[in-house]
Formats: C-alpha cells, sequence, structure tokens
C-alpha cells in the first residue's frame, strides 16, 4: 500500500515533466519493477493527460524489456491494444502502444517457455489471444494513414520477427 503511493506519487510528480520524465521511468523500472504495472496500465485505460500516458506506454515497455515475459505484465497487453486501435487519438499515443506491443515478441512469449508454470493456465490463455489481437491490430496500423503510426507498426512486427508478420507486412505494401 505505501509502494502504491509512493508510486502514484512518482508518476504523477515526473511524467507530466518532459525533464523528469527519464529519471521518473527509471526509478519505477528500476526501484519498483513490476509493483508499478498496475497504475501504469490504470493510466493508459483512463487516458486523461497526454504526457502521462505516453510516458506510462513507455514505462511499460521498458518493464517489458528489462523484466521479460511476466504475468504481472499480462494486463497491459490489452490496455496497449486499445490504444493502437483508437484511430482517432493522439498518433504519439498510438506509435508508443505500437512499438510497446512489439516489446513482447509475439503470442508464444506470454510466459518465459512452453514448461513455464508461471501465472494461471487460464490467464496464460488469455494472454496469448491478447498477444494475438495486438498483432492483428500491429498487422492493421501497418497500413495506417499516419506516418509516425504506420512506421512504429512495421518496427515492432520487425521486432516481434515472425515470418508471418514479415510476409504479412510485405504484403500489404
Amino acid at each position: 500500500e505505501r509502494a502504491r503511493a509512493q508510486i502514484d506519487e512518482l508518476i504523477e510528480r515526473t511524467f507530466g515533466d518532459v525533464n523528469k520524465a527519464v529519471v521518473g521511468r527509471d526509478v519505477l523500472v528500476g526501484r519498483f519493477g513490476l509493483w508499478s504495472v498496475p497504475p501504469l496500465v490504470e493510466r493508459v485505460r483512463a487516458g486523461n493527460n497526454e504526457t502521462i500516458v505516453r510516458n506510462s506506454i513507455l514505462t511499460l515497455a521498458a518493464l517489458r524489456r528489462t523484466y521479460g515475459p511476466s504475468r504481472f505484465l499480462w494486463p497491459a497487453i490489452p490496455a496497449l491494444t486499445a490504444v493502437l486501435r483508437r484511430e482517432g487519438s493522439d498518433p504519439w499515443r498510438r506509435a508508443f502502444a505500437a512499438l510497446a506491443l512489439g516489446t513482447f515478441y509475439g503470442p508464444e512469449t506470454a510466459r518465459r517457455g512452453p514448461g513455464s508454470r508461471e501465472g494461471t493456465r487460464a490467464g496464460a490463455e488469455a494472454a496469448t489471444a491478447d498477444l494475438l489481437e495486438g498483432n492483428a491490430a500491429l498487422l492493421k496500423a501497418v497500413g495506417d494513414a499516419n506516418g509516425l503510426v504506420s512506421a512504429a507498426a512495421s518496427l515492432a512486427l520487425g521486432k516481434i520477427g515472425r515470418a508471418s508478420c514479415r510476409e504479412r507486412v510485405f504484403s500489404s505494401v
């Protein structure tokens, strides 16, 4: 409970200022780690403050890169996919969501490996389904009218690196 209050304060105090956002992100990733995922996902879903949403998305991507597959990151997947699909919203927000989805490396990486028992089976299946939806949203975003979103989706799919994704991207261009 004390950690949650500190995380909330850190997000509110640093994410609104471009000069402090990187430091805030580093503290969240290094000190609080995966404990910071729920408040970040709440900020992404609420979508109230543009800079806080963008920095929350970037922090979720940094957490995924730092900690790898984790059941604690599963709730971020549908939130990021929803942001990417929201076509009328800020293109930077959508581009950051696409890049963050790229850090999940596709549906087969919801868990650390086939033998992993992290999380529940139902949770892992839901995360896998969410990642499939995320990949579909990325494929659709490649053809987006906004160049920022299209480029970010292409980069995210390139990072995922699956042959089926590459074939679908190049066939849509």
